[in-house]
């Protein structure tokens, strides 16, 4: 069956190995016998590893999760909050009101650092010391077992014993004249028996409350980590000024507060972990105690309980159904079928595809040289037409016949085919990451194969994208610079060396310095009826408004002081003192637009106030 590769953008045969969200349909097909999936969709997991599409048998890889089965709290918490904020940023996103908000995490997520009603309800409980009591005294049952002993330990003889011992000789100890004296008897045994239904239940809730607590915990410290980090912006010692004033904003823009609510919303949190902590530990200990181990593990409770007296009516062990009945209401249903898992991962897919959208459109808007034409996803960008377009599991960048290609995907997937020299190609955009967010060091990261991976909770993420844009935006007018328009006639030719419009050189022109307005008004008013080739025309054209937009400051718009130099050029913009300019190099020629006081280019500090790349 032949399938799109989103990753390489072409057409190939289905491998027996299918990466989730790798693939797209070119046309209808039923996974695993059960999901009818449309011609376009995007082939992702269903939750299981099977992955049968009509009559042939594939096996699903998912790289939501690591290769080893090795839990990662944190891994997952980060999991359950960018989930969580893309959700809402989705949402808003595509309401009218507020098309572009902050893609940092929303305001709303400050409640999951807030004790919801299962922590609480647990607080209280572990306070008042029921689950305590439960150990120290617990409920059980008394079990009789018919066994074969010593007459030395029978206490109690079971029915049939005297029958049983008559049968059986080897049972006598001797025979007398009156009977036999027996040296061993079928008695009853009596043992605790800890197993009841109840206990199952608290050693089963035991089970629940830990797991939930180590992920819960760990989503609040994550949480909590982000707000001190966005706290201590202002006074982060290494960033340049530019780029922690733009991260300031942003949060700023995502927090809708002031400091003063961030630092107290610390505080809350601080609380909320150490109650979380102290209530983990305390379900640790739990989980070791006498009555915890003598139910057996392979004991199973279902989830809908059983209303017995016990634990209706015991001042202890009704506080059980309480805590299972509110952590039931916390995580939904543990266990969702094939379908809903479908559904569910292609959900939260669209849901990161608008966010990746939204920046995008982002960064488009705060470049001065693009300017919008028509809808909201239509521009132009130093005189060619670009477009913005989503679907099918993909987000295309398009500049004249140029396209820049970003793909997102739920797990932490390598870049497979490298970027072009000029920023085109297909980039696989990841939700979360496995590494830490400062692996990536610009565009050496995408030539190295990492993974490239943005979310609400990384700062950085819009500085990630714009980097890769702007290059994309910007590489064929640094390209293009200098480069002669050949075989125009000579006519047009003493038209613009009259004019001083260019530089004319046997035969051919170029152009090393931004037009006036004046001359650019008179080449407009000239080139239509000038004689030459649509070709041609077209190209002088386009060297014009390429040398203007990098005559502009790509920040603020400003025009900038523009000075040609032995085939390259240097550019200051005196509004926010940012140059940008072409550069020989050992390596060669590399286009730079960076800050007068940039002399690391180290993308951690300046972001992409810092740009260069080799053309």
């Amino acid at each position: 069956m032949k399938v799109f590769d989103l990753y390489l953008g072409r057409e190939v045969a289905m491998p027996e190995r299918v990466e989730a969200g790798r693939f797209r349909l070119m046309k209808p097909a039923v996974l695993n016998e059960r999901l009818q999936l449309g011609q376009g969709e995007v082939l992702l997991s269903d939750g299981g590893e099977r992955c049968a599409i009509g009559a042939t048998l594939h096996t699903f890889v998912d790289h939501r999760y690591p290769a080893s089965r090795s839990v990662d709290d944190s891994l997952e918490a980060q999991r359950s909050i960018v989930c969580r904020a893309l959700e809402l940023l989705a949402a808003r996103a595509a309401g009218s009101n507020e098309a572009l908000p902050s893609p940092l995490l929303p305001a709303e997520m400050v409640a999951v650092l807030e004790l919801n009603k299962l922590d609480e309800a647990l607080r209280e409980i572990i306070e008042r010391g029921h689950l305590d009591e439960i150990v120290r005294r617990p409920r059980y049952s008394m079990k009789y077992e018919s066994e074969v002993v010593d007459v030395s330990r029978v206490r109690r003889t079971a029915p049939g014993a005297l029958e049983r011992l008559a049968a059986r000789s080897e049972d006598w100890h001797r025979r007398t004249i009156t009977g036999v004296l027996p040296k061993r008897l079928l008695a009853f045994l009596s043992d605790d028996d800890w197993g009841i239904y109840e206990n199952k239940v608290f050693a089963r809730l035991l089970d629940r409350l830990e797991q939930y607590l180590r992920l819960r915990l760990a989503e609040t410290e994550e949480l909590s980590r982000v707000f001190e980090d966005a706290l201590e912006l202002d006074a982060a010692a290494g960033l340049d000024f530019r780029l922690r004033e733009r991260l300031c904003q942003l949060w700023g823009e995502a927090a809708e507060s002031s400091g003063n609510v961030t630092k107290n919303v610390i505080d809350e949190s601080k609380y909320a972990i150490e109650a979380l902590r102290s209530a983990k530990r305390k379900i640790g200990l739990l989980r070791h105690s006498d009555l915890y181990s003598k139910v057996p593990r392979s004991a199973r409770v279902p989830a809908e309980l059983r209303h017995t007296n016990i634990l209706n009516h015991d001042q202890h062990y009704r506080h059980l159904k309480t805590l299972w009945h509110l952590h039931q209401k916390c995580i939904g249903p543990t266990t969702p079928t094939p379908e809903e898992v479908f559904r569910a991962n292609q959900r939260e897919l669209d849901q990161f595809c608008r966010y990746l959208k939204m920046m995008i459109r982002r960064v488009l808007r705060d470049i001065a040289q693009v300017v919008p034409t028509g809808t909201s996803t239509d521009f132009r960008f130093a005189g060619s037409a670009g477009s913005l377009v989503t679907g099918n599991g993909e987000i295309a960048l398009r500049v004249g016949d140029r396209e820049f290609v970003f793909i997102p995907v739920l797990g932490s997937v390598p870049q497979v085919a490298p970027l072009k020299a000029d920023g085109s190609g297909r980039l696989i955009v990841s939700r979360i990451s496995t590494v830490d967010s400062g692996d990536f060091t610009g565009f050496e990261s995408l030539a190295e194969g990492r993974v490239f991976s943005i979310n609400p909770m990384d700062f950085y993420g819009e500085e990630k994208i714009r980097l890769l844009v702007e290059r994309f935006l910007w590489s064929p007018a640094f390209t293009s610079y200098g480069v002669h328009v050949d075989r125009v006639p000579s006519e047009p030719l003493g038209w613009l060396a009259q004019h001083r419009i260019g530089r004319v050189e046997r035969g051919s022109w170029c152009l090393l310095s931004p037009l006036t307005e004046g001359e650019r008004a008179l080449l407009d008013g000239w080139l239509p009826g000038s004689g030459l080739n649509a070709d041609t025309r077209g190209k002088i054209s386009a060297t014009v408004q390429r040398l203007a937009a990098l005559g502009c400051c790509r920040h603020c718009g400003t025009s900038a002081t523009f000075a040609p130099r032995d085939g390259a050029f240097k550019a200051q913009c005196p509004q926010c003192n940012t140059e940008w300019g072409i550069y020989s190099t050992p390596s060669g020629r590399v286009a730079r637009m960076t800050t007068s006081d940039d002399s690391s280019r180290d993308f951690s500090r300046f972001g992409s106030w810092s740009i260069e790349f080799a053309f």
